[in-house]
């Protein structure tokens, strides 16, 4: 109702203007009139998830206001600007500039992140990023009292968990406010400042028996310094050199949290190797109370760098920086385990290296050295040539720490002799040469090769190696036709396979990581700009892409990828009172991926072996298809002193997935298709495969924003959006009345997800201009 109220009275004030502006002259000092301050009204009616609607901005009901503020002269420039004032995406900008001498800029702005305003915890915070629940329901879980459930585990038990009614609704929302400062006078300095708070859902699980998604406080701050010395000459070129350092601060170290399915660390009775603990506690829930994990460390970095710039003879330059990176982080290391039944002398004595963690502090350094040399010649008005070297060395000083001993998921001791880090060391050299033609016609054409060789520690290809040719047509100088295309061919060879680091991981020997397997890429892109008069232009982009994955032995993991999409947008401009214009675009997705659904080889003589069965390869073709339609209408002079704005937007997706393979079709018949495999259902079930379902959402937003300058210098708007958001997501849990869901099964989450909304908004502004 308020929000029709401010739509009446705006739309009255717009009548009783078009009786009164007859009688105004126009104003021609109304153009130099670039200061201005706003005050208004905002109100919303929205339905559905309102989290999602407002997401990274604050469109709460109430007072708004904004202001300009600018003075120029030929010596110097002032300007001040404010948006959103009183807001959580507030915005403030100040800027100086003493031209050729001082230039100073100052801003701070707000950003919110709205995960959800309606989402759910049975965890109670007690500081400190710990989470508690309720003594006894653990209690009554872990005692499994008779229509106690702590997490549901099968269909059979997918009832409400007793968490469900020990939670409490809150918004889970975050905030970054930055604040910056800069200064230019023969050298420059610049300062900023990133603070973040709130909460965000993350997920903290016990292994494969008990996952759980937490409210986890966020309270962290980055300050981020540059400082830098330049000395220029015109005719010869430039050298800077700069330090620019960052230092990130986190107040909270770790994250610990309740188990929903223990109220006490599980005691067996026996002692080592028998007990306290269950061997197998890391699965079966046999394992600790209480969780935790280490969060984003604290740590800096410092960079220097030196860039120079010198002009060479035939219309050549040479240019080129080396910068020398170190980053550190030093916080203290957390202890082995927070389960009192194995931090004991009698688990010590059978596994000594848990008594005392190898060191106390990460001690952890990474050293990075970057280079690039850029050279470019123009010889002639037809031809010109460009070389560029990157190199770039990550080294990492960290000491190598030993994890011979450790602590599966807080529940079962463990020795693995010859467990340590590694440092992960990259090392990547890039040449790029171009050569351009130019043709009469200003038409330029222009073939670059690229050659990108890494060499990496820890992977399963110790070399990467891209090839890549990229041939380029453009148009220019031409009032009726701008045309640019691209074609672009990558082939990435790998060397050095270790099938150890895809064992190690549980992996297949036939399966490749897709950044780093075998690769044959196209790609292209076409863009077109027609402007056959002064009154309307066509504009078409195209762009194609494949990526095909069939290197010597890859069978699993990425096989393929394709995505295509085109725009065309249209633009009319029938008199300098009217323009409008609007645009069609569609996008295309899909991808191929195959695995083995097995287990590892069991060793016993005769048994049916899942490992290397190919009638346990399944497949996933993933498809999507995006379309967007925008229209647009700008009517700067609707009535004397009046103007409008219209906009139009509608985004459509539809995302499939399609299985396939001997797999699938066992789940789908209960049967099995090796001779002495097991049936893959349950006795009685004739199925046991449920496909993904699609996920499908479309977004629709309307803008309409009409302004009305009584005098030149006092005017009213009146604006009014309409936003629309539908979705359809397996992974948003709701219960049957819509609600988010908190419990559904093997989860005690906070029911956070993507849900639909519809919303209006009215804004009402009056318009001060001096």
């Amino acid at each position: 109702m308020r929000s029709k109220l401010i739509l009446s009275t705006a739309v009255l004030l717009l009548a009783v203007s078009g009786a009164a502006q007859a009688q105004q002259k126009a104003a021609a000092a109304d153009s130099a009139r670039n200061q201005s301050f706003e005050l208004g009204y905002r109100g919303s009616s929205v339905d559905g998830d309102k989290g999602r609607w407002e997401r990274y901005r604050d469109l709460r009901d109430g007072p708004t206001a904004g202001m300009v503020f600018g003075k120029e002269t030929e010596q110097s420039a002032l300007k001040f600007t404010a948006a959103n004032v009183g807001y959580h995406d507030q915005q403030y900008s100040l800027g100086y500039n003493k031209f050729g001498k001082l230039k100073l800029t100052a801003n701070w702005n707000s950003t919110p992140l709205n995960f959800a305003y309606n989402t759910l915890s049975p965890w109670k915070t007690t500081g400190g990023n710990v989470w508690t629940l309720s003594p006894s329901a653990r209690t009554d879980v872990q005692n499994k009292v008779a229509g106690v459930i702590g997490i549901g585990t099968t269909a059979a038990t997918n009832l409400p968990s007793v968490y469900r009614g020990l939670s409490t609704n809150f918004p889970m929302q975050a905030r970054r406010d930055m604040v910056s400062a800069g200064m230019k006078y023969r050298f420059d300095l610049a300062f900023s400042s990133t603070g973040k708070t709130g909460n965000m859902p993350y997920g903290a699980s016990f292994a494969f028996n008990d996952a759980n998604e937490l409210p986890m406080a966020i309270d962290n701050r980055t300050n981020d310094m540059t400082a830098g010395l330049e000395w220029a000459k015109g005719t010869t070129g430039m050298i800077r050199v700069e330090w620019a350092g960052s230092w990130f601060k986190n107040q909270f170290s770790s994250l610990t949290w309740d188990n929903p399915l223990r109220a006490t660390d599980f005691n067996n009775g026996k002692l080592p190797p028998l007990g306290p603990y269950d061997a197998s506690g890391y699965a079966n829930g046999n394992g600790a109370a209480v969780g935790r994990l280490a969060t984003a460390p604290s740590n800096n970095m410092n960079t220097f760098r030196i860039m120079g710039l010198y002009k060479m003879p035939g219309r050549s330059t040479l240019n080129g920086q080396i910068a020398v990176t170190t980053m550190k982080q030093d916080d203290a290391l957390l202890p082995f385990t927070t389960n009192s039944q194995i931090a004991t002398p009698s688990v010590y004595a059978l596994f000594p290296g848990l008594a005392k963690l190898p060191r106390a502090t990460a001690e952890a350094e990474v050293r990075g050295l970057n280079a690039l040399l850029n050279y470019t010649a123009r010889p002639t008005d037809h031809f010109a040539l460009d070389i560029r070297y990157r190199f770039n060395d990550h080294e990492n000083r960290t000491p190598v720490y030993n994890g011979d001993y450790n602590v599966r998921f807080d529940a079962v001791p463990e020795y693995v002799p010859g467990t340590e880090t590694e440092h992960l060391n990259v090392r990547q050299n890039t040449i790029e040469t171009g050569a351009t033609f130019t043709l009469p016609r200003n038409t330029a054409f222009k073939f670059t090769y690229i050659l990108d060789d890494v060499k990496r520690e820890g992977r399963a290809f110790s070399d990467m190696t891209d090839y890549t040719f990229r041939a380029s047509l453009d148009t220019y100088g031409n009032q009726y036709l701008m045309l640019r295309g691209v074609y672009e061919n990558t082939q990435r060879v790998g060397n050095g396979l270790s099938l150890e680091r895809i064992e190690e991981g549980g992996g297949q020997h036939a399966l490749r990581f897709y950044d780093e397997a075998d690769l044959n890429r196209h790609k292209g892109s076409l863009i077109v700009q027609l402007t056959p008069s002064d009154k309307w232009d066509l504009g078409l982009t195209l762009a194609i892409g494949k990526d095909e994955y069939k290197g010597e032995g890859h069978e699993f993991g990425l096989l393929d990828n394709s995505n295509s999409s085109y725009n065309l947008t249209l633009t009319v401009y029938p008199s300098d009172k009217f323009t409008l214009g609007g645009n069609y675009g569609s996008d295309k997705f899909s991808s191929l991926q195959s695995a083995r659904n097995a287990n590892p080889f069991s060793g016993v003589v005769g048994a049916y072996e899942s490992w290397n069965d190919p009638n346990r390869n399944w497949s996933l073709d993933n498809d999507e298809t995006v379309q967007n339609v925008g229209l647009f209408a700008d009517l700067p002079k609707l009535f004397r002193n009046t103007s409008m704005h219209f906009s139009y937007d509608f985004s459509d997706s539809d995302n499939r997935y399609v299985h396939s393979g001997p797999r699938i079709q066992e789940l789908l018949t209960n049967t099995a298709l090796t001779a002495g495999a097991p049936k893959p259902c349950a006795t009685g079930f004739t199925s046991c495969f449920i496909p993904l379902p699609a996920v499908t959402n479309s977004w629709t937003q309307m803008k309409v924003d009409v302004k009305h300058m009584f005098t030149p210098a006092f005017g009213m708007g009146v604006g009014y959006w309409y936003e629309k958001f539908d979705i359809t997501d397996f992974a948003t849990p709701n219960l049957a009345d819509g609600s988010p869901r908190m419990d559904t099964l093997g989860i005690i989450s906070t029911g956070y997800g993507n849900r639909p909304y519809s919303a209006n908004t009215t804004m009402l502004r009056m318009i001060y201009k001096f």
